[in-house]
């Protein structure tokens, strides 16, 4: 439940603060961001984002639409063949949650792939001596 909530409030803050700065695809980063902190598995790293996101969204946009007596979206709903100008907005948050949970998944196989790089580096740099410091004894009495 933790890790739950540590993945949704690292989505939702960065994306709020980035929000300020830049324009709509800063969910892409803020997905980013939470999933390369994440510590649970890819699925539901993704998921999480997602649904966090999705949700933030959601809110947003109907805040958003409130200020305007819900023209725009009603109008944007029409214009695009919808019936109701509230499936707009779950269509626009679901829209919203993908695009964070694709930023999630490339943060989450970053840290996998930093990770592995920093293994490498630190087994390249264990010269031979170092590395039969490490060997147990009997297996030098065997070879004898």
């Amino acid at each position: 439940m933790m890790k739950f909530l540590r993945i949704v409030a690292i989505a939702i803050f960065f994306h709020i603060v980035m929000n300020m700065f830049m324009p709509w695809w800063n969910i892409f980063i803020a997905g980013l961001i939470a999933g390369y902190f994440s510590r649970t598995t890819a699925l539901k790293t993704m998921a999480t984002v997602f649904l966090a996101l999705s949700f933030y969204w959601i809110i947003l946009i109907l805040k958003i639409d409130s200020g305007n007596d819900h023209i725009l979206s009603s109008r944007l709903a029409e214009l695009m063949s919808i019936s109701n100008s509230n499936v707009f907005i779950m269509i626009n948050g679901i829209i919203g949650g993908l695009c964070g949970a694709v930023g999630s998944q490339v943060g989450f196989y970053m840290r996998k792939i930093v990770k592995k790089i920093k293994s490498e580096e630190g087994a390249e740099e264990m010269n031979t001596d170092d590395y039969m410091k490490t060997q147990p004894e009997w297996r030098d009495a065997d070879l004898m």
